[in-house]
């Protein structure tokens, strides 16, 4: 240190200047470390409220689980004042069955220095419980002989719930899925990912075989194009037709199986643009069989020819099927809601009304006849049978009354009465002879056309059916002298074993056996002589059956005799010769013609050398007498040689275009009047754009009389008088058969049709199953001979006893 005396003035002002400038730099200093101090007291207060009031605790503890350090969000946490918790163990604010875990966590941190998220649960000084999730990081000195922890504690408890809230209801929704009785399916972006019990049951996959594979898997093969559509389509626009809606579909079950489903699905947009979709499906197999059934069974109701209704328990009507309406002329809404008493006539008594209502509310079932009134007023019969239809709990709901139309039976039954009076007269009036023989053969009823044999009906009485054969015809078709001769012979199988059994059985009916009646040979009985004289006798068809006697006491019907028509059938045979005779005869006029060609040339030289013969013969009047006969005579021949081959061959017709429907409706003028006479209803369809065929308009003119002919005669057999069934339906119209042009007529009649048996035949020349002086059987011969000529068909359908309908095809083109 310098002694300022011995400082001089100047080195003492300096010093002093020095000093001054010194002490404002410390000053300067001072000011800045002021400064420092209160920025960084500013920067404590904010890091500690910061730490203080940070969302989540800090807790700094030791080794041994001190709590060295605390924010004010950690005490709050706990529920404890900051100055309170510093000392204390943390363990003592953890949840008894969390202390292990907290242990291994703690031990873990001192020893590896970090450690993972951890949650537990925390008890507070309240008593409740607090879930936090806690990280930690590990501090130590220079030489690590001091050790501390740092804890940041988060509340979970919140998130805690809401997670334990999702757990629950998921549960809740998986159980909810897999106990459904409807297939639960959701896709994402046509991936399955959900797949519960319901869909396994009805489609068949397991779960494991189903999830990640395309919903496609589901759809019928024939549908999935439309399927892929819908998708792009749903891509595009955002709209499907099935989305939000029940909608019934096709499914496929893992066995290939195709069931219907009803099905409802919902979509949903996920944030990553994928399509979320969920599908209720409910196999409807069983519901589609039962409304099939109810179907059925209401189809069956309505076109029932039975009449049902149905009654509510106070009487009045809640159903009526349609033959109730075509039976009285009632509608549905004039009869629903009202009392069936609407039906009554009048006839039928109040104690048969009371009786009716006691039996059906009792439970039980009444069976009637009711005389009731249609709304006309017109009455008819009807079967009745009405009984009760109750509810769960037992009560009667509803009565069921089902009934059929006798009205016709009742006529019947009173026809028949009449009839059975009229029958012996009608029986005895039959040209055909109508008897009954016993078990053995023994006449027990034959009409009065026996007569016409020289026999006496009562005379015949008691005698055995053989007394009317020929001799040479009693050996073949008596049962007794048939069996004794078969007995006699060594070879059985070359006898004919076809006879005449006088006792018929049920299923061995004689039909259309040719036998010879003998004209009174009552005289021929009992004789032995081989010299009888032979009567004369008629050809006669037999047609036999068994009758039988109706007995309780036998599973089957007693067999108590035959019954049976013999017809005259000698004319029959004439015909069937001269039949014969007319083959002949066109084998001649074939043959005719075949020689009419080799005739006529020779012919015409000698007509011709005779001409010369006579212009050269002069004054020689012989010579030209005899040139003239032969000119005559060999013209003569060329006559008739020129009418054989007219008879022998048909001229074909000239053929040009023509309007076929014109012929037809020329032929139906030529017969309205006999038609409309006999009551003959014509319904015509013949399209306006038929083209022009290429024929001959007589010859098809002639067909469609023929055919027009045939339908009056079937239709009259059915319908002798007027009826609404006496139908001639005519129709016309262009088709295409290979790709050419035709004309199709179509006649078809609801006659008696024509046995299937003959049906083949009816074509053939001279057959026919009409009586001899009604048909020749040429119409549909000719028929058909003219169709062929103009290069068509002609087909034939039938069934005996409904219609016929012949089709007529014939080509446009020439």
């Amino acid at each position: 240190m310098i002694p300022t005396e011995n400082l001089s003035d100047k080195e003492v002002r300096k010093l002093a200047y020095e000093l001054q400038v010194h002490q404002i730099e410390l000053e300067t200093q001072n000011e800045e470390l002021r400064r420092d101090q209160a920025e960084l007291e500013e920067s404590h207060n904010r890091y500690y409220d910061f730490y203080n009031n940070s969302p989540v605790g800090y807790f700094t503890i030791s080794e041994d689980d001190v709590i060295r350090d605390v924010n004010l969000t950690g005490a709050l946490m706990l529920g404890m004042e900051q100055s309170l918790l510093i000392k204390k163990q943390l363990t003592s604010f953890i949840n008894r069955e969390d202390q292990d875990k907290y242990y291994l966590y703690k031990k873990h941190i001192f020893t590896i220095k970090k450690c993972k998220l951890f949650g537990l649960n925390m008890d507070k000084r309240d008593g409740t419980t607090l879930y936090v999730q806690l990280s930690s990081t590990l501090e130590c000195n220079s030489d690590e002989n001091l050790k501390q922890c740092r804890l940041i504690m988060t509340d979970i408890t919140e998130l805690k719930c809401i997670e334990k809230g999702l757990i629950k209801s998921e549960t809740k929704y998986r159980n909810l899925i897999e106990t459904a009785e409807d297939a639960i399916v959701c896709d994402l972006n046509q991936t399955i990912t959900e797949w519960n019990k319901s869909a396994e049951r009805i489609f068949g996959y397991s779960k494991r075989e189903i999830i990640g594979q395309s919903i496609k898997t589901l759809i019928p093969e024939k549908y999935r194009n439309e399927y892929d559509t819908g998708v792009e389509q749903y891509l595009k626009t955002g709209g499907a037709r099935i989305i939000g809606r029940t909608t019934e579909l096709s499914g496929i079950t893992k066995d290939g199986v195709e069931i219907p489903i009803e099905i409802s699905i919902t979509d949903q947009k996920l944030g990553n643009e994928s399509q979320l979709s969920t599908a209720i499906i409910r196999d409807i197999t069983e519901r589609k069989r039962v409304e099939a059934e109810i179907n059925k069974l209401s189809m069956a109701i309505k076109e029932s020819p039975g009449i049902f209704m149905i009654i509510d328990a106070k009487g009045n009507i809640e159903f009526v099927n349609p033959k109730f309406t075509q039976l009285t002329g009632f509608r549905p809404e004039e009869v629903i809601g009202r009392n069936p008493r609407i039906l009554k006539s009048g006839e039928t008594s109040n104690e048969e009304y009371k009786r009716l209502w006691e039996t059906i509310t009792a439970g039980g079932t009444w069976h009637g006849e009711f005389h009731n009134k249609k709304k006309d007023g017109e009455l008819y019969w009807e079967s009745v049978s009405i009984t009760s239809m109750k509810g769960p709990d037992g009560v009667i709901t509803n009565f069921i009354k089902v009934a059929e139309d006798i009205t016709a039976r009742k006529e019947v039954t009173k026809a028949l009465r009449l009839s059975e009076e009229k029958y012996r007269v009608l029986l005895q009036a039959i040209p055909d002879i109508v008897y009954t023989i016993d078990m053995d053969g023994y006449f027990t009823f034959v009409n009065d056309s026996i007569r016409m044999f020289g026999y006496e009906p009562e005379g015949l009485i008691g005698k055995h059916f053989n007394i009317i054969l020929h001799p040479d015809d009693i050996e073949l078709f008596s049962r007794d002298i048939f069996l004794e001769k078969l007995k006699n012979r060594k070879n059985k199988n070359k006898l004919n074993l076809v006879f005449f059994d006088e006792r018929r059985t049920k299923d061995r009916m004689t039909r259309n056996l040719e036998i010879r009646l003998l004209y009174n040979a009552l005289e021929r009985g009992g004789s032995n002589s081989k010299e009888v004289e032979i009567p004369e006798f008629l050809v006669c068809e037999a047609t036999a059956t068994g009758y039988y006697e109706k007995d309780d006491n036998r599973k089957h019907n007693k067999l108590i005799g035959t019954l049976g028509i013999i017809r005259d059938i000698t004319e029959k045979r004439k015909f069937q010769v001269e039949a014969i005779r007319m083959e002949q005869m066109v084998l001649v006029l074939e043959m005719a013609a075949g020689l009419s060609h080799e005739i006529n040339n020779p012919i015409n030289g000698i007509i011709n050398c005779a001409q010369l013969i006579m212009d050269e013969c002069g004054d020689n009047n012989r010579l030209g007498k005899f040139s003239n006969i032969i000119i005559d005579e060999s013209r003569r021949i060329a006559m008739l040689t020129k009418n054989l081959l007219c008879l022998s061959v048909r001229t074909i017709g000239k053929k040009d275009d023509i309007h076929i429907d014109e012929a037809l409706y020329n032929t139906l003028t030529l017969m309205m009047v006999q038609l409309k006479r006999e009551n003959l209803i014509v319904k015509c369809n013949i399209s306006k754009d038929l083209p022009e065929i290429y024929g001959n308009s007589q010859e098809l003119q002639q067909v469609f009389l023929n055919l027009v002919q045939n339908a009056r005669f079937a239709l009259n057999e059915k319908y002798p008088g007027k009826d609404v069934g006496k139908i001639l339906e005519i129709s016309g119209k262009k088709i295409a058969i290979k790709n050419r042009e035709y004309v199709r007529f179509i006649f078809h009649d609801h006659g008696i049709g024509i046995p299937n048996e003959i049906i083949g035949n009816v074509t053939t020349p001279f057959f026919t199953n009409k009586q001899s002086s009604i048909g020749t059987g040429l119409g549909l011969g000719i028929c058909q001979k003219i169709i062929d000529n103009h290069r068509g068909k002609m087909t034939l359908e039938s069934v005996e006893g409904k219609f016929t309908k012949i089709i007529i095809d014939l080509p446009v083109t020439k």
